[in-house]
């Protein structure tokens, strides 16, 4: 069963997609070093990380436009354009919500909150996951253009991932409300940023899904 692919206008877009997904990838990349190095970065290091993020984002932006003008164009059949369009879509999600986390980190009060080491040590984590989150999805729709058996085996371990992100998104929130009482302005943003992490990991997992039913379709 699993020596069956997709065909070759299929593929054409999956290729498509890949090139999309990598920007994608960038966009995470970029983040996770700005999230992580926040206590050791120097102004202008941070600043070309968040940089990256936003222009990664726009070349993204315009890549998934080209990719749905090619849809347009009618090379795939109407089911498997369906298809085709929700998976880069789903896929830009992940550069829209890094390039909005990165807006919430350019807020002076959100980084100080990574003065507390055991927030910054979490976030860092949940960044980390995220990061490897994307680039199994990645590597997933490369498999699917010749392995549909891999591709699947990456899909699952987006989602184990995704789950571990779950508990870690729990466990910054806890940290958070310990703040509060304490620091109550810090809360409310930095709260937001954590569940903008969370939305990025959604996208991947929601990518995921897309492309499982891409190739189900393919091996009936």
């Amino acid at each position: 069963m699993f020596k069956k692919k997709l065909d070759r206008s299929e593929n054409r877009i999956l290729e498509l997609v890949l090139i999309h997904a990598h920007l994608c990838r960038k966009c995470v990349e970029a983040l996770h070093r700005a999230i992580c190095s926040l206590k050791t970065y120097t102004a202008d290091e941070f600043e070309n990380d968040i940089k990256i993020v936003h222009r990664s984002e726009e070349e993204a932006d315009e890549t998934r436009r080209k990719i749905v003008e090619e849809i347009a164009k009618g090379i795939v059949p109407p089911l498997s354009r369906e298809d085709f369009i929700r998976l880069v879509e789903r896929m830009d999600m992940i550069a829209d919500w890094s390039r909005d986390a990165a807006r919430l980190l350019g807020i002076k009060s959100v980084r100080d909150v990574f003065k507390n080491g055991e927030f910054s040590k979490v976030l860092c984590e949940m960044a980390s996951k995220i990061c490897l989150c994307v680039e199994l999805t990645e590597k997933a729709i490369k498999e699917a253009m010749d392995n549909f058996s891999e591709s699947l085996k990456l899909l699952h371990r987006v989602e184990e991932i995704e789950e571990h992100v779950d508990s870690l998104y729990v466990k910054s929130l806890a940290i958070l409300c310990s703040m509060r009482t304490s620091k109550p302005e810090y809360s409310l943003i930095a709260e937001r940023l954590v569940e903008t992490l969370e939305n990025i990991c959604d996208a991947a997992e929601d990518a995921g899904d897309v492309l499982k039913v891409i190739i189900v379709r393919a091996l009936r």
